[in-house]
């Protein structure tokens, strides 16, 4: 989601017996899990990490720097219509987060620092220098990329390598945008939002003490935050203020073609548009927990969610599309309307529509 920690108090009942992604399943309203990682740190050996994401366990031995990434797919111009499985093995770790700067250069991140990029013919990895959880990832262009974190970890890539900046928080960062290189935000934990002027990044007050996962603008003064409990806040280019979401929901992602068309995402399949004024509910269709959200333009926008739910948006209503998978998804970007990427559970990728 953008992938979210067990203590978030969310329950997405359709994945109980097999989520693995989002870690929704315990909490105050079933109690904490101790076999997950994040209540007993003693299930991790040594040479694993815990992902506070999921609750489980990631085996850090993986050296993603010598995995090839088996690729069917070289030739987009002739690929099926509909969703087609990209990248289901070797590549095992969970992706969480998914940007595209165009059709050959497209970034997907994970577990255990993995990063891997598609440059139009095959999937690649990258060496991130982490071996912390990332969870979002956004850029500028394809020479200013940054992907975030466990631990405040921000990594950013120049268009050779990727290479660590300092955040000046030890929070979980979920997700990451800008308005361009200069206007970057990062959101987290506790209500966490650090700013990335160009130089560095600082601390911004955003109001609340709930978990943001998801971030995204329109420029660099209308730009729209989210997180459990129907919270929504928004910077106006000098503060960051709540909005009414008129909900208790908890929304995992946000996304707008401009300032007048927002789209937030979240639990129980609910899908809330802003309209300039305010924000209202319109029906996915899907009870599925819905992860995140991306468009082409106002009348192309497509969901992910759990249990490998896709529904799309075509300017008048919301329809479910066949992803051919179970596996929850948990990120979404595309470079166009006819070339969008969902990444989620054990490394999947997914090119549609």
């Amino acid at each position: 989601m953008q992938k979210k920690p067990q203590t978030a108090l969310w329950v997405s009942m359709a994945t109980v017996l097999g989520l693995v992604g989002c870690g929704f399943l315990y909490g105050p309203l079933i109690g904490p899990n101790p076999n997950h990682c994040d209540n007993n740190p003693d299930v991790c050996t040594p040479s694993q990490q815990c992902n506070p994401q999921t609750g489980y366990c990631v085996d850090l031995a993986l050296d993603m720097t010598t995995v090839p990434l088996d690729m069917p797919r070289a030739d987009l111009s002739t690929r099926p219509a509909g969703w087609t499985l990209q990248n289901p093995l070797p590549q095992g770790n969970n992706l969480s987060g998914v940007w595209s700067a165009d059709a050959n250069n497209v970034w997907a991140v994970g577990d255990a620092g993995t990063i891997v990029k598609w440059n139009g013919t095959a999937w690649s990895a990258q060496s991130s220098g982490t071996t912390n959880n990332l969870f979002g990832v956004w850029g500028a262009d394809a020479n200013n990329v940054w992907a975030v974190g466990n631990g405040g970890t921000i990594v950013k890539w120049n268009g050779t390598a990727w290479s660590a900046q300092s955040s000046g928080t030890p929070s979980i960062l979920f997700g990451v945008w800008g308005a361009d290189a200069n206007d970057v935000w990062a959101v987290g934990n506790g209500g966490t939002i650090v700013k990335w002027n160009g130089t560095a990044w600082s601390a911004q007050s955003s109001g609340t003490t709930n978990n943001l996962y998801g971030v995204w603008g329109a420029d660099a003064n209308n730009v729209w935050a989210v997180g459990p409990d129907g919270t929504i806040v928004k910077w106006n280019g000098t503060a960051w203020s709540a909005q009414s979401s008129g909900t208790t929901n908890s929304f995992s992602g946000v996304w707008g073609a401009d300032a007048n068309n927002v789209w937030a995402v979240g639990q129980g399949g609910m899908i809330l548009k802003w309209n300039g004024t305010a924000w209202s509910a319109q029906s996915s269709g899907t009870t599925n927990f819905l992860l995140d959200v991306w468009g082409a333009d106002a009348n192309n926008v497509w969901v992910v969610g759990d249990v490998g739910a896709i529904v799309k948006w075509n300017g008048t209503a919301w329809s479910a599309q066949s992803s051919g998978t179970t596996n929850n998804l948990f990120g979404v970007w595309g470079a166009d309307a006819n070339n969008v990427w969902a990444v989620g559970i054990t490394g999947t990728i997914l090119l549609g529509p």
